[in-house]
Parts: structure tokens; C-alpha cells; sequence
């Protein structure tokens, strides 16, 4: 089966740098008067749209994103709340409105995860203040107040100070806050009031109840406008042939949510109802684990159990089931450091993380505002400017003439919305490209000059990205700017400056490095089976007086492929220097679950619509895409010839899942009694198929399979089972050396001990890890006990919790010099130590020992992806 179909669009460039003679004593710079060029020294205060300024508080017509806040108070629990908007600058206000009609707010509320995560992750920076829809607003008050105080009992409580519990009901505060909360609305992702209704010939009128979908990205199934059948099905914890072609109602208990869902699937139910127990809340149904890999195409809700539908169930009468969301007042909206009122997005499933997301990308963005106010020469290129169809946005517009005496160049980038609220952005993630041309015969004319990835329903995208090393591309006094994306995406609002100023170097004035050439060298193409085979090797020299060379790279992963990862896949990019010296890209966190909600604080846009949260190839939606930049000054002739290869690589492969690892059949794996090769999908290599889905995220299934695979069918076969990758080199001998002072009934297993997360340490899936025959017992015990579970998708950490859970040592594998015999990072950083990495921050277990001979006569691993065993 071939690999396929991913694609990366990006295109590298060679800069090159010589120190211009410039006079120290020179005078400062002044702005020439053109319409295109402005000094500034501070960036414009902008609260947003100005048509609010000078309401006054009656009679208004609504408010929207952007206006700036009045002033107001409310009465708390405490005292009385004030905002003040020039007293509560540089803090954010959330403000947030309950309603025992959703269950989706009951959730947020009664799960304890959620809770925690507000007390865990809210910016210091952020005050809340909680209300009410309901008459019931006293007692809302009181209880949220008791939810977060009992969440914090064992925590710290500095947090409750910023929490304020308002008793008033929305409906009489008496100032314009319920002007936005009933005008913004609430669709969308959890928004509305999401509700079943119940209807039997036996009833008058039917029965509402609130109702909280499973998670999102676990079932596949949807619910229809048309009534359904309900028919009861017990607990669900076995199938129940009765239901087929209706709606299971289903008590909650007995079983997991999964294997409920997953009973009624293979019953043929159309659906599936989970009622709460009396007195329980309504719970947030997800899968688990392992749970999440099986696909189950049928949808699911949970409400509060009904007592007359339990009784017209029972008695046989029919009961039919429609699904509706009737809109509701908004739950959320903020005020953020700047006084302006801001949408809060979409949270996708219970908890108070979103409302933290959101927070801490307004610390990024005033962070951002105190960036562009640093002193700099601006030229406007787009000022809301159409972004739409083939053309995109384009201007034409004057340099200052002295370009080329400035060292940094950036990008001050910004897009919004035809309108002013979310529901009016496009629909998708797009790739925004910014191409530049000043001279129609020079090889610099409509290269890119910078890329930017926009947010999926939300309008906060502004970026200010370096692309100084690009200044060349700027060769003449009057250049032609095109942004555009997909001609058939939705339409964008485009603003952009350019910034010039000069780094803030010490030091001889004449010796700041100024870029004067760019070379191109490689572009994008479809991440397949003939990536590697359409680029070559590029050779260059270097100019006269060039003092520094850096590789400058811009390089994001975007669509699906066979292995349905795409831009989801850990992708590693090279660079290889004179042949010799590797300079490595490593998209780490691609596929993980909540990779790019973890950069949030660096600008990636929050709670939007779709699978934002999780990790991508060097992406993530509204994070700005930063080029990647090395200097490779040292590693080349600076009066010879030099040459540069690029390749990629999938999961540390070449991206072709049907080339065998040949390599290791005829080198190592020789030396073993018996070699398995493991891999998701079984192959005529041959593979043993462990019937799991490709991705890093998948490894540790990967190898809980293997290992379960081992002791179902060759636990006698071997004493001791070695799992390594397929970029992994072993000297067998010495492995056996090392074994030949152990019992294989010893529960022991060895490899490179790392430090953090586990008492005992853990064995580096890097450089691979071996275990005793005994210790592959206690492994797959603990699964079939229950005492191990697949709580992690870090593979090597999560099966080392397991070892230590089992009572399996995590043996020291030195040797009687104490040195190290496993070895997971790249071989120069076992002798250079690196800057940053695993290495760097102290993982290995033992101290690092420096020796003089650097020739080790016992060696045994080196480094990973599918599993062999032998």
C-alpha cells in the first residue's frame, strides 16, 4: 500500500550577509514624505470599531466585538463588582452566564476535570464574574461558588479572589450587559439549548429535556430532524437485538459509555439515549484509550432519567424521540486588556479550559501590541483590503530608499472578517501566501515573502512575523504585493505593514551584518512515495566578503493521505551541509491531542470550529508560521565550493510505507534466534499485523500489541524479547553479553534510563528496550488485569509506568565502566552536548560522564519507529 498524499508547501532560500561600512556618527533617520511611509514610535491605540464611543447607557442599539466596554457594576456574594475601563486596563474580564437549562453548563459545572482546569490554567491576569440567567440566580450564586470551593480545597486559593458569584439574575441587572448576551446569541459547538423531546399518544404534551452530546470527534453519527422509535434497552452492557431501527434509552453504570454505544451499534440501533441515574449529573461521554481507535457511526446523547417515559416504557406504550436546539442568550463573552468587548468562541466539549484558552490569547495579544509599539519605519501595504477569488488582495506601493541599511524586516499582518462577529469567517483553515515582486526581470520576483495559516471561524489573526533574512527580495524602489489563498475560500479582510528598524546589536556599529543575496533552492510537493527522488543536490559558492550564511525555511504540512494523517504525521525535514552535517526540522507534536491548543500563549487561535486543538505538521490554525532559520556558517567553504540536499522523512522513514526495512534483514537482525516485524496492517514482507491505526499517537498500541502478540504465540520461544525500530542498529553480540549476567525469570527489563515522570525511570523507546521473559509476563498481566491501562500515548514513559505498576525493575544496563550502552539521541550529541532536547534537560537517569577514549569496545543500540523483536 503506498504512502501518500500529503502535501507540504514551502520553498527554502540560502541568505547570505556582509558588514556594510556605516558611519556611527550618521544622524538619525527621518520619515520621507511619501503617502506609503510613517514614523512611528508607538503603535495606534485601537479599541476596536468607534461607531460606540459617546453612548450613553440607555437606549442602546446593541454592542459589538471590538466596541470598547463601558463602565458598570453588579452586586456579587462579596460586595459590589466594578468595572472601571481605565481602572481594570491590562486585566481581561470574563463574563459568564448560567442557566440550569443546558446541560452542557450543568456539566461544565459538575465535572470535576473541568473544575480543575479553571483553577489550573486561568491567566493571573483574569477576573470572572458569573451570573445567571434564571430566577434562580441566588442559588446559582451560592452554588458556583460552592463548586469552586470545593474544587480548590487542596489547591491554592488565590484564584477565588478573581472569582465573582453575582445573586442578581441576568434579566434585572439593569445595565448593558444582557444587551450583549441577548443580541450575540449562542450556536454552534455546544451553544443553544440542546434538548430532546418525548412524545407518546398517551401524553397531552410532550416532555423537554435538556441534553448533552457524546464528544464531538468520537462518534461519527448525527441526529436527524426526524422522530425516531425509542425502545428501552437496559443498561446497554449487552446487545439487544430489540431495538434495531430505533433509539436505545440506556441507563448509565454497569459499563463503560463505549461499550454501551458500541452494543447498540452492533444491535442496529439508529441511536442511543444514556439517562443519568436520580440524583447524578449529566455526565461528558467520551471514549477511553484504546476505545477510541474503533469507529462507531451512530449518535449518542445523555439526559436526566424521565420518570414518564420509564413508565410508558414499561407499560409498552410507544415513545418517539425528536432532537432540537432552541437559541439562547450567549453563555460567555469578554472584555480584554484593552477594554474591548470580544466573542469567546466555540468550546467543544465541558470544561473550563476553553474560557483559560481564551484568556491567555488575550495575554499573546497584548504581548503582540507591545511588540508593534517598539520604534520602526512602517509602510502600508493593505488596509482591510478584499481577499477573494484568483487575484487575492494586491497594491503597489514606494520603499524608503535607504532599504537596504536596515537589518529587520517584519511582517505586521492581520485578517478579520467580512463582519464583525465569528459567524461570518470562512469556514476552513487556508494557507494565506504573501508574494512580493519589485523588478520583473529579476529571479526574486513573486517569491514568497511570508505564509500565514487562518483560523476556522474566528476572526483573530494578527501576526508580526521576521523575514528580515528576505530583504533582498525588496530590490527596487517600488514593489508589487499579492496575499491570497484558495480562490475558493470564503473572503478575508486583509491588513498589512511592513516594519523596518534596526537590532537592537552592541558593538562596533560598522560590524552589524547586513543580507544582500538570497538564493532559492528547493520547493514543495506531495509527501509521497517519489518526494525524496524530485529534489538534488544543489552546489553553491559563496560571494566575495559573505561573513555569515543561514538557511532559511518555511515549511507547513497540509491535507490527508492514505494513511488518513496528512498534516497530522511527525514529519522530520533535512538539510545536508557538504554532505556531512545534518540540519534537522522535527514536527514533534503533530497528531497529538491537543498539540496546537498547547500554543495558545504563543498565538494560535482558540476555540474554534473543527480539530484545532490537536498538534500539526508545523502548523496550527491562526499561529503565526515562523521560518525556521540555522547558521551554517561553520559548516561550510567560505571560499570553496558547497553543496546542500534536502530530504523528508515520515516518523523517521523515508515516506513510502511499502519499502521493507531491508537494511535490517541483512545487517543485525541476522544475529537474532528470530525476527517479527510488527506493523499496523499486516504486509508479504512479511509484517505481522497488529490491527492499529498509523501515527505516532498510535505507538504505544503499537507495541502493547506486540508484546501481547509475543505471549500469546512465542513466549517460549526466546529468553529475552528485544523491541526496537527500524532505524535502530544493534550489535547483537554485545546485547547478549550484557543479557548473559541476568536470569530470564529475573523481572527485569533494560534499555537507556531516562529520569522524569517515573520513580524508577524509564527505558528510552529511542534507543529501544529489552525485557526478560518474566518481565513480558508481568507486561501483559497488567493489561489483562485491569492494573495497566493505555493512559498515554508517550509510548516509552507509559510502558515504564506499567513496569514499575508490575513490580519490573528498570535494570541498569552501564557498562563496568559506566558508560552507556543504549544510546537514543543522534551520535554527534552523544559528544556534543545540545542546546536543547531531551539531552539538554537532564532526561538521562545517570550523569553524563566525560572519557578520553572515545572508542567503546561494548556498544549496543541506536534509535526508532515499527517494532522488530527478536
Amino acid at each position: 500500500m503506498s504512502y501518500c498524499r500529503l502535501l507540504l508547501i514551502y520553498f527554502y532560500l540560502l541568505y547570505f550577509c556582509v558588514a556594510f561600512r556605516v558611519n556611527a556618527t550618521n544622524p538619525p533617520r527621518k520619515a520621507k514624505s511619501t503617502d506609503n511611509l510613517e514614523h512611528i514610535d508607538s503603535v495606534e491605540q485601537n479599541t476596536g470599531n468607534t461607531r460606540s464611543k459617546g453612548r450613553s447607557s440607555e437606549g442602546l442599539g446593541g454592542f459589538e466585538p471590538g466596541d470598547p466596554a463601558p463602565a458598570f457594576q453588579v452586586q456579587t456574594l462579596d460586595g459590589v463588582f466594578i468595572y472601571n475601563p481605565q481602572n481594570d486596563s491590562r486585566r481581561a474580564l470574563i463574563i459568564h452566564a448560567f442557566t440550569n437549562k443546558s446541560a452542557f453548563l450543568e456539566c461544565l459545572w459538575t465535572w470535576s476535570e473541568s473544575l480543575s482546569d479553571l483553577l489550573e490554567y486561568l491567566p493571573s491576569n483574569t477576573e470572572v464574574l458569573l451570573l445567571s440567567l434564571d430566577d434562580t440566580a441566588v442559588q446559582d450564586a451560592l452554588w458556583m461558588r460552592e463548586q469552586v470551593y470545593g474544587a480548590a480545597a487542596h489547591r491554592g486559593k488565590e484564584i477565588l479572589s478573581r472569582m465573582h458569584f453575582s445573586p442578581t439574575p441576568v434579566f434585572t441587572l439593569g445595565n448593558w450587559i444582557p444587551r450583549v448576551l441577548y443580541s450575540w446569541g449562542c450556536g454552534g459547538h455546544n451553544c443553544g439549548l440542546a434538548q430532546v423531546v418525548f412524545s407518546s399518544p398517551d401524553w397531552s404534551i410532550p416532555v423537554i429535556a435538556k441534553r448533552l452530546n457524546a464528544r464531538y470527534d468520537w462518534l461519527n453519527g448525527r441526529w436527524v430532524a426526524d422522530p425516531y422509535r425509542l425502545l428501552d434497552a437496559g443498561d446497554g452492557c449487552e446487545p439487544v437485538t430489540s431495538v434495531k431501527g430505533a433509539v436505545a434509552w440506556v441507563s448509565e453504570g454497569g459499563c463503560s459509555f463505549f461499550k454501551k454505544i458500541k452494543n447498540m451499534a452492533e444491535s442496529n440501533a439508529t441511536g442511543v439515549l444514556v439517562y443519568a441515574l436520580p440524583g447524578n449529573p449529566i455526565q461528558d461521554m467520551n471514549c477511553s484509550g484504546e476505545e477510541c481507535s474503533t469507529s462507531l457511526n451512530i449518535p449518542a446523547s445523555m439526559v436526566h432519567i424521565e420518570p414518564s417515559v420509564m413508565q410508558a416504557l414499561r407499560k409498552g406504550r410507544p415513545v418517539n424521540v425528536t432532537f432540537q436546539i432552541t437559541p439562547s442568550p450567549n453563555f460567555f463573552f469578554a472584555i480584554d486588556q484593552k477594554g474591548a468587548l470580544s466573542e469567546m468562541g466555540w468550546f467543544l466539549y465541558p470544561t473550563f479550559r476553553f474560557m483559560a484558552w481564551q484568556a491567555q490569547w488575550f495575554t499573546f495579544s497584548e504581548a503582540l501590541q507591545e511588540q508593534l509599539s517598539r520604534p520602526a519605519i512602517k509602510v502600508p501595504v493593505f488596509d482591510r483590503h478584499l481577499m477573494h477569488g484568483e487575484t487575492g488582495a494586491q497594491a503597489a506601493v514606494d520603499l524608503p530608499g535607504d532599504i537596504l541599511s536596515y537589518d529587520v524586516l517584519e511582517l505586521d499582518a492581520s485578517l478579520s472578517c467580512p463582519g464583525r462577529r465569528d459567524e461570518t469567517c470562512a469556514y476552513w483553515d487556508h494557507t494565506v501566501q504573501l508574494y512580493v515582486c519589485c523588478d520583473q526581470t529579476s529571479p526574486y520576483c513573486n517569491l514568497e515573502l511570508g505564509r500565514w495559516i487562518t483560523a476556522f471561524r474566528r476572526g483573530t489573526g494578527h501576526w508580526l512575523t521576521d523575514v528580515s533574512p528576505l530583504i533582498p527580495l525588496l530590490n527596487n524602489k517600488k514593489c508589487s504585493f499579492t496575499m491570497k489563498t484558495v480562490p475558493w475560500a470564503m473572503p478575508w479582510m486583509t491588513s498589512l505593514n511592513l516594519r523596518f528598524s534596526q537590532s537592537n546589536q552592541t558593538g562596533n556599529y560598522s560590524e552589524i551584518l547586513y543580507p544582500f543575496k538570497v538564493t532559492s533552492l528547493f520547493s514543495g510537493g506531495t509527501f509521497d512515495k517519489d518526494y525524496n527522488s524530485r529534489y538534488q543536490e544543489i552546489k553553491f559558492s559563496l560571494p566575495a566578503s559573505t561573513k555569515k550564511v543561514e538557511l532559511y525555511a518555511v515549511i507547513t504540512a497540509h491535507g490527508s493521505d492514505e494513511n488518513f494523517c496528512g498534516e497530522f504525521c511527525v514529519t522530520s525535514h533535512h538539510f545536508l551541509i557538504n554532505r556531512a552535517i545534518n540540519n534537522t526540522l522535527i514536527f514533534e507534536s503533530a497528531g497529538s491531542p491537543l498539540g496546537c491548543a498547547m500554543r495558545v500563549p504563543e498565538g494560535a487561535v482558540p476555540n474554534e470550529h473543527g480539530t484545532w486543538l490537536y498538534g500539526r505538521g508545523g502548523w496550527c490554525d491562526g499561529l503565526q508560521v515562523d521560518p525556521w532559520r540555522t547558521d551554517i556558517t561553520s559548516q561550510l567553504d567560505m571560499s570553496g565550493t558547497n553543496s546542500v540536499l534536502y530530504f523528508g522523512l515520515y516518523e523517521g522513514r523515508n515516506p513510502d510505507p511499502k519499502t521493507e526495512p531491508g537494511s535490517l534483514r541483512a545487517t543485525w537482525a541476522k544475529h537474532c534466534n528470530q525476527v517479527l516485524y510488527m506493523s499496523s496492517q499486516s504486509s508479504d514482507f512479511p509484517t505481522v499485523g497488529l490491527n492499529v491505526s498509523e501515527g505516532r499517537s498510535q505507538l504505544y498500541w503499537k507495541t502493547i500489541r506486540a508484546f501481547q502478540y509475543l505471549h500469546a504465540h512465542h513466549l517460549q520461544h526466546a529468553d529475552w524479547f528485544l523491541k526496537a525500530d527500524d532505524d535502530t542498529f544493534v550489535v547483537v553480540e554485545n546485547l547478549r553479553y550484557l543479557l548473559s549476567h541476568h536470569d530470564t525469570e529475573e523481572l527485569v527489563y533494560f534499555g537507556h534510563k531516562f529520569r522524569p515522570f517515573i520513580r524508577q525511570g524509564y527505558m528510552s523507546g529511542g534507543a529501544g528496550y529489552v525485557l526478560s521473559r518474566e518481565a513480558l509476563r508481568r507486561f501483559v498481566q497488567g493489561f489483562s488485569t485491569g492494573r495497566c491501562k493505555h493512559f498515554s500515548s508517550v509510548e516509552d514513559m507509559a510502558l515504564g509506568r506499567c513496569m514499575e505498576t508490575m513490580g519490573v525493575k528498570a535494570g541498569d544496563s552501564r557498562d563496568p565502566n559506566k558508560r552507556e550502552t543504549f544510546n537514543p539521541f543522534r551520535p554527534e550529541n552523544h559528544l556534543i552536548s545540545p542546546k536543547n532536547g531531551k539531552q539538554a534537560w537532564g532526561y538521562s537517569y545517570y550523569k553524563t560522564r566525560q572519557v578520553v577514549n572515545t572508542v567503546q569496545r561494548f556498544r549496543v543500540l541506536r534509535q526508532n519507529a515499527d517494532s522488530d523483536i527478536c
